[in-house]
């Protein structure tokens, strides 16, 4: 486990609300967000799509899309070049500070490589390009350095990779070009929204392999977005769990995996097929669907697909999120009902149990 001292911190999101005015309303995509990210630490956010784990980065980048807007909150950056943090919320989306933070200090894997990259450039082009604006390199050394970048990603014959088109890549050389080019300026804080996206499972364990190895050479800190349980067990040190634009656990994977909380975390897990389950089983699902994005959902806003839901409080009483263990955060009047502690988790693994009997 790496070290979470407070001196060890990269990266503050506090208390941010991302919102996007539509002609049908407001859909609150973010919505009081907090997440700590510490050095040389994966975090894994998880949920469903929709919950606003995509936004979240964007907004880590203060670079959310348009009509969406940072309504409130503050993304604090962490720099060995200064004393006092930066306040990325602070900035002007097009300020050239910021600009020069995105890619440099924090870069992005985002998801779809082959729309993420230009189809009219080659690879190497795109790698070069920030490569320069961000190191001030002539070309022949970027050009260098980018051959270097490619091959530390596992691409064979670099040097002549450097000239293909994405469109001359499969998906697992397009998401390792994708991983240079968000290294080409050695960021302490790489974001990586789902890495492994349509890639088939044994390339989805490479690319995660290398993610692994280039976070211990390199001793950068990942946030790892993804609704694949499978590859925050894999990979995090802890994981933040996301519903409807706000965190409803937060602990260590272990933790998660070992004792969940939350009821919708648990469902997410139960939700997991089984290698030893009998064949013919239903899958398990949590019922009901996640709520209109336009709608606002009174007190929990997991209560209405909620089996621990109690009428008069749960849709009424909105719970903070609170340490119930320590190092282990749940939003969730389980925990909060006449000052006890009461354990979901243990309630529905048992419950579990007995229905195999």
């Amino acid at each position: 486990m790496v070290n979470q001292e407070k001196n060890d911190l990269v990266l503050d999101v506090e208390n941010i609300h991302v919102h996007f005015n539509t002609r049908d309303g407001i859909v609150r995509a973010v919505n009081g967000l907090n997440l700590k990210l510490h050095k040389g630490e994966t975090v894994g956010l998880v949920g469903e799509s929709g919950c606003g784990k995509s936004q979240t980065a964007r907004a880590i980048l203060n670079m959310v899309p348009s009509p969406g807007t940072i309504v409130d909150g503050t993304v604090r950056l962490y720099t060995k070049e200064s004393p006092t943090p930066l306040e990325l919320t602070a900035f002007d989306p097009e300020d050239k500070t910021i600009r020069r933070i995105r890619g440099k200090n924090i870069a992005m894997i985002f998801q779809e490589p082959m729309a993420s990259l230009s189809p009219v450039h080659t690879i190497g082009n795109q790698i070069i390009e920030a490569i320069r604006l961000h190191d001030g390199l002539e070309p022949a050394a970027a050009r260098n350095k980018a051959a270097d970048l490619l091959g530390l990603v596992g691409i064979p014959d670099p040097k002549r990779r450097l000239d293909n088109y994405a469109f001359q890549l499969s998906g697992g050389m397009r998401q390792r070009a994708m991983i240079a080019m968000a290294l080409s300026c050695d960021p302490s804080i790489l974001i990586a929204d789902e890495p492994t996206t349509a890639l088939d499972v044994t390339i989805q364990a490479q690319i995660l392999q290398l993610l692994y190895r280039l976070q211990n050479e390199l001793g950068m800190s990942i946030l790892l977005i993804t609704h694949n349980l499978a590859v925050v067990a894999a990979t995090a040190h802890r994981v933040a769990v996301m519903y409807m634009g706000k965190i409803v656990e937060e602990t260590t994977t272990e933790a998660l995996f070992d004792d969940p909380k939350h009821p919708y975390t648990i469902g997410l897990l139960r939700s997991v097929p089984q290698l030893d389950d009998d064949d013919q089983k239903e899958l398990w699902a949590i019922k009901g669907n996640v709520p209109n994005p336009y709608a606002t959902v009174s007190g929990c806003p997991f209560h209405p697909r909620c089996d621990k839901f109690m009428a008069g409080k749960c849709d009424v009483v909105e719970p903070n999120l609170a340490e119930v263990a320590p190092g282990h955060k749940v939003s969730c009047l389980l925990f909060e009902e006449s000052g006890r502690k009461r354990d979901a988790a243990g309630e529905r693994i048992e419950a579990r149990e007995g229905e195999g009997k």
